[in-house]
């Protein structure tokens, strides 16, 4: 039995609720980061942070909203690697490919590789895929239909409650995070005084 990090919970939920709640259609991605072997690594979180900061910019100069969360994670090994969740306005964006191949060759920047090979884990969700998308129903949609979706929103939480298990985190040296998020619109007012 897994034990949970009740505030990663409630990132992934506040994330997936404003998403669900601002878009008709959310596009669900899941990937894990790697560092390749014998590449040194910073002790904080730079690459990651880097890496984010890049896909997020990518999809706001196509005017494509997104929210995203990322956990660091190390077990056995010497070196970090990262879950990722990325909730991406699926009216503008119907497909996690592009996002997917884009973490690759950003993460080989980042890193100074260039492009770098199986260092960005697809994690299959369905179908073979490591996405999927949520259709909100419309207003008019019946009971039965209203009920699906629920219920796919909550296996779609479930799935990336993964992120929030506490088995392998705890082990970042001193004032570096475990995990981070992209900020919710009301979060960048409140920094910002706006």
């Amino acid at each position: 039995m897994n034990d949970y990090r009740p505030e990663i919970l409630m990132k992934i939920q506040e994330r997936l609720g404003y998403m669900i709640q601002h878009h008709s259609k959310v596009l669900v991605v899941r990937f894990d980061v790697r560092y390749p072997d014998g590449h040194p690594y910073p002790e904080r979180n730079d690459h990651i942070s880097n890496l984010m900061k890049l896909l997020k910019e990518w999809y706001y100069q196509m005017g494509i909203e997104t929210q995203y969360l990322w956990v660091r994670e190390q077990n056995n090994s010497d070196v970090p690697h990262y879950h990722i969740a990325f909730l991406i306005n699926g009216s503008r964006s119907q497909t996690g490919i592009g996002l997917l191949q884009a973490a690759q060759r950003f993460w080989g920047c980042t890193l100074a590789y260039g492009w770098v090979q199986g260092l960005i884990h697809y994690c299959d969700l369905e179908d073979g895929r490591a996405w999927l998308m949520l259709n909100r129903p419309s207003a008019s949609s019946t009971p039965a239909e209203q009920q699906a979706f629920l219920i796919r929103v909550q296996a779609v939480y479930e799935r990336l409650s993964y992120l929030a298990k506490t088995y392998s985190k705890g082990m970042a040296p001193h004032r570096v995070r475990d995990f981070g998020t992209s900020l919710l619109p009301r979060e960048e007012a409140a920094l910002t005084g706006f």
